[in-house]
């Protein structure tokens, strides 16, 4: 018994004689080896286990993914009698705006340049600029509660094309046409995977040559859109460098808004008129600069209810004078004055008919050459409503040869709400108003870079034979309240040359392109960004040099004679 126990032991000594007395450490060394071997070992080698798709786009079996461009969307779409229905406010986001559901009426208008069609929902027929059409299954449907449009009725109006895949099943929208894309081809087979690395399984297999659009690099990685209409990763030494290719859309052609320019640059002075009674005498002194401006735009028509009213101080007179002296005529409707809300009076199409039936009454009648909308303070959800107010009133002057334009905001970001690319679409002209660049707190009223950006932010979206850039013939002067906080003081160009003049530490600002300093208005010390004809010559040389359809001013009267020099040197005149 006592040998069985020593057994053990003179096992263990043999075995201590024969490797090194550290031999628990190269054993404890070996087992941790293999251990990481074990572990790393799938991340070391490729994990070509396919991945299941449904969890990967988080869909069941009966959903359709739908990617529009590289971007995997949340659309849901639903199949009814076989044909694919996108639920409008999609439709709106991703693919067509225009698409317009009047809460009045219930319908779905489609506003084009010359007509208006109409879609009532559940009805397989609908209206065509007032002729009864047949489409092959209602275009306009509501499901619990949602409004859906058929993707024929989507294509028929919308410069898009599509492909249809299946396990899963997925839509690919293309929108992107006449505009240069990068694609990436593969050297060799490749697999696309769910994620940047090897250990990543597998979303599909892609032969030698296959594309793909780029979206993002991660690394070696670089995450694509496959031609065969699934998103992941490959590696970068797999597929070429970009190549950049124009895709066409010549399948589809899209009526233009907004065809009516001027012959020649737009020189435009906003005229402030809210009496007919001086109205007439505000315009002989401003001829004394006609050959510096070739169009007025009196503040005519001033919104006054929710229905499509509004208050006119028109004068023909003063259109009759005006054209006798070669002076085109806009005249503005505005809502800042007359505090009406925006969002009922532009989402009632009611209200819209009967703004719009005034409106064509009253140029019709003054025989004026333009409408300009001044219509500010929007709320995000008015917008939608407004554009379509836009569409329809372009669509009754169509052919009449009646200017329409818009005033709107320097386009930064907390004004995009605004929508800009769509503005100069539907525009003959859209008035960028170059200024109150600082609003809350003291600084410039339009300063050097404040004018660029304005000039070359807005040549994104808006082709520059339609862009006017407003520039301003006042600046504010600005004092600390005894509670900390600013007041501001509205000052005209005339008063500012003055003010500049008794300044006691004018200093002249070159990266802003105009003087500062302090002076006494009206027994207030204010702190000033002085607005002279120096600075509106620079101003005016900026804007010159991005050949811009044309040039604005806020506002008649207000300037210092010597300004109309820039505007005739820089071209801005007849």
């Amino acid at each position: 018994m006592a040998d069985m126990k020593e057994r053990p032991k003179r096992f263990l000594d043999k075995i201590g004689s024969i490797l090194p007395k550290q031999w628990w450490i190269i054993l404890a060394v070996g087992i941790l080896l293999l251990l990481f071997i074990l572990l790393a070992l799938p991340k070391i080698l490729p994990n070509n286990n396919p991945v299941d798709l449904y969890a990967y786009y988080g869909i069941s079996e009966d959903d359709t993914i739908v990617f529009v461009d590289t971007e995997q969307t949340d659309i849901r779409i639903i199949r009814e009698e076989g044909r694919l229905y996108l639920p409008l406010a999609s439709v709106n986001e991703y693919l067509n705006q225009r698409f317009y559901e009047d809460p009045e009426s219930g319908h779905v208008l489609y506003t084009l340049p010359d007509r208006m069609d109409e879609f009532t929902a559940e009805k397989q027929t609908y209206s065509e600029g007032g002729v009864s059409m047949a489409a092959a299954s209602a275009p306009f449907i509501i499901r619990d509660g949602v409004s859906y449009l058929s993707l024929e009725i989507i294509q028929k109006y919308t410069r898009l094309s599509y492909e249809i895949f299946e396990k899963p099943n997925r839509i690919w929208f293309r929108t992107l046409f006449d505009t240069d894309i990068p694609y990436r081809y593969a050297q060799s087979s490749v697999n696309l995977r769910s994620g940047a690395g090897y250990n990543h399984p597998v979303v599909s297999e892609e032969r030698e040559g296959s594309s793909f659009i780029p979206i993002e690099d991660e690394g070696k990685w670089v995450r694509v859109f496959a031609r065969d209409g699934h998103i992941g990763y490959v590696p970068k030494k797999s597929v070429g460098e970009p190549v950049m290719i124009q895709t066409s859309g010549a399948f589809f052609e899209e009526q233009e808004y907004g065809t009516d320019q001027m012959s020649g640059k737009v020189s435009a002075g906003f005229d402030y008129i809210d009496d007919i009674s001086y109205g007439l005498d505000m315009l002989k002194l401003h001829l004394s600069a006609k050959e510096a401006v070739n169009v007025v735009v009196p503040t005519w028509f001033v919104l006054q209810g929710e229905g499509g009213e509004f208050t006119s101080c028109a004068d023909p007179e003063y259109v009759e004078l005006a054209h006798r002296n070669g002076l085109k005529v806009w005249v503005m409707l505005e809502n800042i004055t007359g505090h009406v809300s925006s969002m009922e009076l532009f989402s009632s199409r009611s209200a819209r008919k009967n703004l719009i039936r005034n409106l064509i009454a009253q140029v019709e009648e003054l025989e004026v050459d333009g409408i300009n909308l001044d219509i500010e303070s929007l709320t995000a959800e008015s917008v939608p409503h407004y554009l379509e107010f836009i569409r329809e009133l372009s669509m009754e002057l169509n052919g009449t040869g009646v200017v329409l334009s818009a005033d709107t905001y320097a386009p930064y970001s907390w004004n995009l709400k605004y929508d800009l690319p769509e503005l100069a679409k539907l525009l003959d002209y859209v008035i960028i108003m170059g200024y109150d660049e600082s609003w809350d707190t003291p600084g410039p009223n339009s300063d050097k870079d404040f004018i660029t950006f304005c000039c070359e932010e807005s040549l994104k979206v808006t082709a520059k034979e339609k862009l006017i850039i407003a520039v301003p013939f006042y600046t504010r002067g600005w004092a600390t309240k005894d509670d900390g906080t600013w007041s501001r003081s509205e000052i005209n160009m005339k008063k500012s040359v003055v003010y500049l003049e008794s300044s006691e530490d004018k200093e002249w600002l070159e990266d802003k392109g105009c003087w500062h300093g302090h002076a006494d208005v009206d027994g207030v010390l204010r702190e000033i960004w002085f607005e002279d004809p120096e600075s509106s010559e620079i101003r005016i040389g900026i804007i010159a040099g991005y050949d811009v359809a044309g040039l604005a001013y806020w506002r008649l009267s207000q300037e210092d004679p010597t300004v109309w020099e820039s505007v005739r040197s820089h071209g801005f005149c007849k």
